[in-house]
């Protein structure tokens, strides 16, 4: 059975406000449970909170709304928290162990750092100070360090998988439809985006918008 690296229990608790755990699989991946998957007629999208749909209704997530648009079942393996390692490392697992359609990659922001436990990941930025990791990035995990291994990322799974994946980053996203766009404009919010109830994460609309461009791609 595909086992995928996962979110911490902790990090699942602040996930029920606005998503019940009867939606999550025994993974805490909102989507059903991997062994009961028909992974060779289905899509799949990977990511962190944005693909995962914290704080939308399940049928405003952008693999649900992806399902409907082009009547492809896709798989929702997004995390809260997860960092682009993260990402890579589930992708790698996702292409060697199922014959998945096709992989929609949507990177997350560059720079997060995922500490791993048994139980699965958290956010180092949930275990110590917003400070105390901003430090350790100065110091020893600077920029370069995370542009170096980003490119990495991309161009393993490009080079062995190019035909079965598809890479979209969050902060591309948020140019092209508005919202918080975080990097080197840090903080800078663009117009015509609307948030979910959180405030912190796109709705529907910005969702939807998501799943038209991959339609779009899709059908190139």
């Amino acid at each position: 059975m595909l086992q995928l690296l996962t979110i911490a229990d902790k990090g699942i608790k602040a996930t029920q406000k606005y998503t019940p755990k009867e939606q999550l699989n025994s993974q805490k991946f909102r989507c059903a449970d991997f062994d009961t998957i028909d992974w060779g007629t289905s899509y799949a999208m990977i990511g962190c909170s944005h693909v995962f749909g914290e704080s939308n209704l399940n049928e405003n997530t952008i693999p649900s709304i992806l399902t409907n648009i082009t009547n492809v079942n896709c798989v929702n393996l997004g995390a809260n928290g997860a960092s682009r390692e993260h990402t890579f490392l589930n992708s790698l697992k996702v292409l060697a162990n199922t014959n998945v359609k096709k992989l929609i990659v949507l990177w997350t922001y560059s720079g997060r750092i995922n500490i791993y436990a048994e139980d699965g990941f958290t956010m180092a930025e949930r275990l110590v100070s917003d400070k105390a990791t901003d430090a350790v990035r100065k110091i020893m995990l600077t920029g370069q360090h995370f542009e170096l291994l980003d490119k990495q990322y991309e161009d393993i799974l490009e080079s062995i998988y190019k035909d079965r994946i598809i890479c979209l980053s969050i902060r591309d996203l948020e140019i092209e439809f508005g919202g918080i766009v975080t990097g080197k404009n840090d903080g800078l919010q663009l117009p015509n985006c609307d948030f979910a109830p959180d405030g912190s994460h796109y709705g529907p609309i910005w969702n939807r918008r998501v799943a038209n461009k991959i339609k779009d791609i899709l059908n190139d």
